[in-house]
């Protein structure tokens, strides 16, 4: 022989690859001679079958939803308002006392729903005492009807200002009310309102209110 042919050396097979060809065979031949075995086979190529539509529709339906579902529900929620309008500033028994109010003194400005912080001013505008009353509101200001200076607050106490939440709420707005120098009036709450009784109890205040403001400009 030259020294330029090759000699055929045969490749070693593996015992597993050796053995796995025919463990094939021998399952193909048991899956048709024995019928309980191409019954089992049939079931699981079902189960299979039926697998993998299950998957596939829930693939689709998955990428339907990414696609479409999921970006009209976030349409739908940005579309939505996030603020809206109060039917009414005031309570039904609030309306009624404003009514009255509005009745016994028709010569004073009546502004309900004032915070405390734009009617009475703060020493220190960021600290504690702007704190404590820049989330409080007098539920009524009585103000000069030409210059719109506060005169009167006025406060309507219910049943919830026996709370104490409520009373340290009152006891505040009474503390701040009195430093600053505005009257601070309190009227319970009824089912129903004497207007004369609240204008009378109204003019007394004004009236000393005048004559503090007349005894001012009368001294040198």
């Amino acid at each position: 022989m030259g020294e330029g042919r090759r000699r055929y050396i045969p490749q070693k097979v593996s015992p597993a690859e050796e053995f796995l060809p025919k463990v094939v065979i021998l399952l193909f031949v048991v899956i048709i001679a024995v019928p309980q075995f191409r019954k089992i086979i049939i079931l699981g190529a079902i189960v299979a079958v039926a697998l993998l539509i299950v998957f596939l529709t829930l693939f689709v339906f998955l990428k339907y939803y990414k696609k479409h579902i999921k970006s009209k529900t976030l349409l739908t929620v940005k579309s939505e308002k996030r603020f809206y309008v109060q039917k009414s500033i005031l309570t039904e028994a609030e309306k009624k006392f404003h009514r009255t109010l509005v009745t016994a003194v028709p010569e004073a400005l009546i502004c309900p729903k004032m915070r405390v912080a734009d009617v009475i001013n703060a020493s220190a505008k960021y600290g504690g005492d702007f704190n404590s009353i820049s989330q409080k509101h007098f539920d009524w200001v009585l103000c000069h009807p030409v210059s719109f200076e506060p005169l009167i607050a006025i406060e309507l106490d219910d049943s919830s200002h026996s709370w104490q939440s409520t009373q340290h709420r009152d006891a505040v707005k009474n503390e701040v009310a009195q430093e600053a120098g505005i009257p601070l009036m309190r009227f319970n709450w009824k089912p129903t309102y004497d207007t004369e009784d609240v204008r009378n109890k109204i003019a007394v205040i004004l009236d000393q209110i005048a004559d503090a403001i007349e005894t001012k400009q009368n001294t040198p």
